[in-house]
């Protein structure tokens, strides 16, 4: 689980909304200064590498043109780091750029802000141990999600209603 994580690290470049909100959910499953925070124009990559098991990039709101460029120039260090056992979290919910490729055999974001936002999800599987000590049946919100991931080889967790190709949240082991 990542609460299991010995040292976590949160990067993006520009939080939207609340910082606050972040520090405090990172701070109630790591605990307070168990983690790290930086930027995708300010980490240092060796240390984010070799030091952390846990890694947050959050590429969200106005920070997706920097995390493209982050997975384009350390995308295969991060896939041999996610091989060796450690643990990644991408949140792309962009408001710029046109997507990008995450890498991992495929793994592509689709970003259309004229086709691609979706209000309203339910899960593949309310049972998935993703929803371990949740109750879930469906999420709606204005734009729940800015974008839809293509899961070559992932397995979907949320997906729009009635729609199961436009998926919001997967994962891979």
């Amino acid at each position: 689980s990542y609460a299991s994580a010995q040292t976590a690290a949160f990067v993006t470049q520009n939080t939207p909304w609340s910082s606050s909100s972040y520090a405090n959910a990172m701070d109630a499953q790591f605990g307070a200064g168990n983690w790290t925070s930086s930027t995708f124009s300010s980490v240092d990559v060796n240390d984010l590498f070799t030091n952390h098991d846990f890694i947050y990039l959050d590429g969200s709101d106005n920070s997706a043109d920097e995390l493209e460029s982050f997975l384009a120039a350390h995308g295969p260090a991060l896939e041999s780091w996610v091989a060796d056992g450690n643990r990644l979290f991408l949140n792309a919910a962009p408001n710029e750029g046109d997507g990008m490729n995450f890498g991992f055999g495929g793994v592509a974001l689709e970003y259309d802000a004229s086709t691609t936002f979706v209000n309203d999800v339910e899960p593949f599987d309310a049972g998935s141990l993703v929803w371990d000590g949740i109750s879930v049946s469906a999420f709606s919100g204005s734009y729940f999600g800015h974008a839809i991931i293509c899961p070559a080889g992932m397995v979907g967790h949320l997906h729009e209603i009635n729609n199961t190709g436009r998926v919001v949240l997967a994962s891979m082991s």
